[in-house]
């Protein structure tokens, strides 16, 4: 689609993405947003980022609002989730991209340390595709994407927890494509493959060099090329997608 296309597309449509200050999550807000979508954006702690986001877009055909919450709380999911359709009288897209890893080798690896991942990462996604489905199954139209992993597809050492969560959603994923897919929402999930965002900040160089070796292109994925991903996935023109884990990975090779 070109850009005119884009706009007619997503005009006046409502988008929710989660883990929306910092990396995929900023890239697909402002993605639907330049695309002319009502974007809006939920971010746990960093609310200089949340701002500076949405001072980012203010010429943009459509807008981005912030709203602050943590997505493992299932009662602040459905209170948003409400919110904006009171607000905006419909809700089209849920993009689940909050997430947080906390690595470390499995039989070491602390309960804390389990939980938490799993809290925000599966909770997250769990919680806020339950309250959206049935706004969704009303207009009898919507799509959800759930960000995942390679991790989760294939498993990665030294990720226990994380992989888990993802692979855990995976199943959520087509588990809840299978049910809804004949009401009109379209679930998929999209699993990025090294993404250069602040996460990989505590990555040794020595162990991304690992990674690429296993990548035929050799490089880090952007946030941009992530987002353009997810957004192509939520277009009406790719309606026939349904279940599918769509790798964004540079070609990873297990």
């Amino acid at each position: 689609m070109n850009g005119d296309e884009l706009v007619q597309e997503w005009e006046d449509r409502v988008v929710l993405v989660t883990g929306a200050s910092r990396g995929i999550g900023r890239a697909v807000a402002t993605r639907f947003a330049e695309a002319g979508a009502r974007v809006v954006g939920v971010y746990r702690s960093r609310m200089e980022d949340a701002n500076s986001l949405m001072r980012a877009v203010p010429s943009a055909p459509g807008s981005i609002a912030m709203w602050q919450g943590d997505v493992a709380d299932g009662a602040f999911a459905k209170a948003l989730v409400t919110e904006i359709v009171q607000q905006y009288g419909r809700l089209d897209v849920l993009v689940n991209n909050a997430g947080m890893s906390r690595d470390g080798p499995v039989g070491m690896m602390p309960d804390e340390d389990w939980q938490t991942v799993f809290a925000t990462n599966f909770r997250g996604a769990y919680h806020f595709s339950s309250a959206v489905v049935p706004h969704m199954l009303h207009q009898s139209d919507g799509a959800i994407v759930n960000v995942v992993s390679v991790s989760g597809v294939y498993g990665r050492a030294g990720q226990a927890n994380y992989a888990a969560s993802k692979g855990a959603i995976i199943g959520l994923t087509q588990l809840m494509a299978a049910k809804y897919a004949q009401a009109g929402i379209r679930i998929n999930a999209v699993a990025p493959g090294l993404i250069a965002t602040d996460m990989l900040d505590a990555l040794e160089q020595k162990q991304r060099n690992r990674f690429l070796a296993y990548t035929h292109l050799q490089r880090e994925g952007t946030v941009k090329e992530v987002a353009s991903t997810i957004e192509w996935l939520c277009q009406s023109v790719n309606s026939y997608l349904s279940g599918q884990v769509v790798p964004c990975d540079g070609g990873f090779m297990r």
